[in-house]
């Protein structure tokens, strides 16, 4: 009778063993899970990463510049002293901010108690300005800070549970910052399970120059817009993309100046695969640090305004343009005709959406099938940023196909199409269609 009895006990145990261990692990994978929080609702969140000179401070005249050339969110990094200012200058301007604070980053010198404090302060003194979107709360976090990072991030969730938080992580394999993952999927997966992220950023620039050859990393980019855009389908989590604006030097690449083929080709690649977010590093050139020499930005040390900020806006305007197209779009599919160094890629297209037949020259395009609510769109990248390119398109007879393009003063027009198009996209240009 003894004997049965401490079975039971044993069975018991187990069986309570069992269910703690499966309530803990589902709830490492639900815990605190929640929807989308958009910076900016009702609107496609276009983002101006350093919005002023430390130096000199926030101007009300240079947020004036920031919203004329398309942007509608602020992303900055300063003390709550230089946040008071700027936050004062924003009024009325339609702009809103994602503010960075040192308290957010692992300090080696300061104790848990420390942080805590100087943290929790710098929030309180700012989540109830209606003007705070969000918060920037780390860059490219090194694999090794995670973990201790992990409990400021809870801490900053905790204080201000209803806002968009942003930490961008790297778009490729960097064992300093994805430590032993072998994929930048298994890396990802990692990053969710400390942080149960509420977008999914990254900031890989294609374009450089390396050993004075310009080059665009056709690979590296596009990988890693199909790794984010499947973990945004997968999760329900959306994407968000950086742009490279920013021309500098270091000591084994440069990054050329923002032009509007360069922008052109890295913001609507991103839209094409669906991103919901775009974010430009950076608005303002920053002093040289000691590993990169910076050269320009949108605006100059002084904030005077450089041809990349007229590229810029020339690009925020088109998004602005076809917002109904990009805000909430859903990525179908996505392919790549041509002859660029590029795996699973194909030399022309047949039988894709409203396309019976696509011909292109000799880069290709980057081809995707969008959807936002009951609408379909179709939308086609030049791969090239130097060259035109001509393409001939072939529409299916049974689809009814639009054209939509966006002028040079943002204006949206639509024209039906006919079963034959002969299109010339300009260096990283794009053209849309919607079709039934």
């Amino acid at each position: 009778m003894k004997r049965k009895g401490l079975i039971l006990k044993i069975g018991i145990l187990i069986f309570q063993g069992i269910f703690l261990l499966a309530a803990t692990v589902f709830s490492i994978y639900s815990q605190d899970t929640r929807s989308y929080i958009s910076p900016t609702p009702g609107e496609f969140p276009i983002v101006a990463s350093t919005v002023f000179n430390n130096l000199i401070g926030p101007q009300k005249s240079d947020l004036t510049d920031i919203k004329e050339s398309g942007f509608n969110l602020c992303m900055h990094s300063s003390t709550s002293e230089r946040f008071e200012k700027l936050l004062e200058n924003m009024e009325g301007t339609g702009l809103k901010l994602l503010p960075h604070n040192s308290s957010f980053l692992c300090t080696e010198n300061s104790t848990e108690e420390e942080w805590t404090e100087k943290l929790s302060a710098f929030v309180n003194k700012f989540k109830n300005n209606p003007l705070i979107a969000g918060w920037e709360f780390n860059d490219e976090p090194q694999w090794r800070e995670l973990p201790e990072m992990k409990k400021r991030y809870d801490l900053l969730r905790a204080l201000d549970p209803n806002r968009f938080i942003l930490l961008n992580l790297v778009g490729e394999l960097d064992k300093k910052y994805t430590g032993p993952c072998k994929t930048l999927s298994e890396y990802l997966d990692s990053v969710q399970t400390y942080f149960n992220l509420n977008v999914w950023s990254s900031d890989l620039y294609p374009i450089w120059i390396r050993n004075n050859k310009f080059e665009v990393r056709y690979q590296n980019f596009y990988d890693d817009l199909e790794i984010f855009s499947k973990k945004a389908k997968e999760s329900g989590i959306p994407m968000w993309a950086y742009c490279e604006s920013m021309e500098y030097t270091a000591k084994h690449h440069s990054r050329p100046a923002g032009t509007l083929s360069y922008l052109s080709f890295e913001a609507f690649s991103a839209l094409a695969y669906g991103a919901q977010g775009i974010v430009y590093w950076t608005y303002w050139m920053r002093p040289p640090t000691a590993i990169e020499h910076y050269l320009s930005a949108l605006v100059d040390l002084e904030g005077n305004r450089t041809p990349a900020w007229y590229a810029a806006k020339s690009v925020n305007s088109q998004i602005r343009a076809l917002e109904h197209v990009f805000l909430g779009a859903e990525l179908i599919e996505c392919v790549h005709t041509g002859n660029i160094s590029l795996k699973r890629i194909i030399p022309s297209l047949q039988q894709f959406g409203p396309i019976e037949k696509l011909t292109n020259e000799e880069k290709g395009v980057l081809v995707s099938h969008l959807k936002n609510g009951a609408h379909n769109y179709l939308m086609i990248v030049n791969h090239d940023v130097l060259n035109k390119q001509k393409i001939h398109i072939v529409f299916r007879k049974a689809a009814s196909v639009t054209q939509l393009k966006v002028s040079s003063s943002g204006k949206l027009t639509k024209n039906n199409v006919k079963s034959n198009k002969n299109i010339t996209l300009l260096p990283g240009g794009y053209s849309i269609f919607e079709w039934k």
